[in-house]
């Protein structure tokens, strides 16, 4: 009888672990960029100094060359070469400060130097993931917006599995999707929290900078964007490390 009446018995569904809240986390990594806060900002200042020089000549430019066609052909030549140059020195800077920052912030007791020597190997593979990454999220967002919206949240920690984990391109991708599946909306709304604090701050310190120096001088956007960069990336870090431990 108990044969032929036989059903399957569904298991009920397994709950997953919450997230910690946002503002413990977020207090966690305030507290964690304090302890390294030379370190994290002199990392993520490298890209600056190379745009440095670039700022200077386009000062020097607008305000001591009235006529550019009157210049020799070759002066305007060697000019774009070297502000070439500093272009390329300043995105390569830039890709080095990132992988330096994240081993910075999974190895805090290593100096800056020993950081961006570790990162010299992985600067190509961490660029090649990155651009397969943000193609395919602006891909998504050129056909519809909601589609990249989503994508974008699935693969927020693409660069944490590339340095924890070693995976590239394609694999880190399906990877961060998988850690993030489940609990979309909880990582979504923090990521939403951080970009409000920053938006906040922002439009304070621009006033301070219109109030200090008369107009929009950048000084102080430039000085949100090196603070909220590593503090950003503590924070996902966590969020990573939490999301691993749920998931395996």
């Amino acid at each position: 009888m108990d044969s032929q009446t036989s059903q399957t018995i569904q298991q009920p569904a397994v709950a997953l672990p919450k997230l910690s809240p946002f503002w413990p986390m977020l207090n966690s990594s305030l507290t964690d960029f304090g302890q390294n806060f030379w370190k994290y900002l002199g990392i993520v200042a490298l890209p600056f100094l190379f745009m440095i020089p670039i700022g200077i000549g386009m000062v020097i430019g607008a305000f001591y060359v009235t006529d550019w066609k009157s210049l020799d052909i070759s002066l305007l030549i060697i000019l774009g070469i070297i502000g070439l140059a500093l272009i390329v020195s300043a995105i390569i800077a830039g890709l080095f400060s990132q992988v330096a920052l994240l081993l910075a912030i999974k190895s805090p007791e290593k100096k800056i130097k020993e950081l961006l020597l570790e990162a010299k190997p992985l600067i190509g593979k961490f660029f090649g993931t990155s651009l397969l990454t943000g193609i395919t999220i602006m891909f998504l967002f050129l056909l519809l917006i909601v589609p990249g919206i989503i994508f974008s949240v699935y693969y927020c920690l693409v660069s944490y599995v590339f340095i924890y984990e070693g995976r590239i391109n394609s694999d880190a991708m399906s990877r961060s999707k998988i850690l993030v599946k489940g609990h979309w909306w909880p990582i979504a709304w923090r990521l939403l929290g951080l970009g409000i604090i920053f938006i906040v701050v922002s439009i304070i310190l621009n006033q301070i900078d219109k109030s200090a120096f008369g107009s929009d001088s950048a000084v102080f956007s430039n000085i949100t964007q090196l603070l909220f960069t590593p503090l950003s990336a503590i924070f996902l870090t966590k969020l990573y490390h939490e999301l691993k431990s749920i998931k395996g």
